[in-house]
């Protein structure tokens, strides 16, 4: 626990995997890296984007960074300065001892190159609402915000890889983790239109669920 601390992540390493061809009009999505933007440009989406973390630190540098439409250069020096941890390892460019990066540059390249991701980000905040919501998902303390945020909505809905974290395995136990996934899911079933979950089970399996 003495080495656990709250980090703001530029990249994303998950894979992006099949995404749906159902519309959508509200996406829920983590701070981390360019997943949102992503998603926002490869859906049939017409809404609000909402990014979501259990972190104040990480939605405020979320919020400048797409305020700003800063370049990975701009994120650097914003990092320099930031009280909070911005890791800018550049793992794309220099291997360094991370045994898996040829996976990694290869699950990075496919959100976008610098240009294109910070095209995206534009388009992103020109044409949709964007919104910041301090949540976390393993608890309950947020639930009645986020049902009024997805009631009768047609929700995407991207748990990246929070219940499978090793973090999150640290703080919970299995059973808390796999609880807290089930009503989640009962949530999203009971309050949408309809819902498409994206992300990892606790146990770290791929989940897909459209409902």
């Amino acid at each position: 626990f003495t080495r656990v601390q709250e980090k703001y992540y530029v990249h994303n390493t998950e894979n992006i995997g099949k995404l749906p061809d159902d519309s959508f009009d509200i996406i829920v999505t983590p701070t981390a890296g360019y997943s949102g933007e992503y998603f926002v440009n490869n859906l049939d989406f017409d809404g609000e984007i909402i990014f979501y973390d259990y972190c104040k630190e990480n939605l405020e540098i979320k919020k400048m960074i797409v305020d700003m439409n800063m370049s990975v250069d701009e994120i650097r020096t914003y990092a320099k300065t930031n009280s909070s941890p911005i890791p800018m390892k550049n793992f794309m460019y220099n291997d360094g001892n991370i045994p898996h990066v040829k996976s990694l540059r290869n699950r990075v390249s496919k959100f976008g190159d610098e240009d294109n991701l910070r095209k995206l980000q534009e388009r992103m905040t020109d044409n949709f609402t964007v919104t910041y919501l301090l949540m976390d998902i393993i608890s309950n303390k947020n639930d009645k915000e986020l049902i009024n945020k997805i009631k009768g909505r047609k929700v995407f809905f991207d748990i990246s890889n929070i219940f499978g974290y090793h973090i999150s395995h640290l703080r919970y136990t299995f059973d808390e983790l796999n609880n807290r996934f089930e009503t989640l899911c009962d949530i999203l079933e009971t309050h949408t239109k309809y819902f498409y979950l994206k992300g990892k089970r606790p146990d770290k399996e791929n989940h897909i669920d459209i409902r």
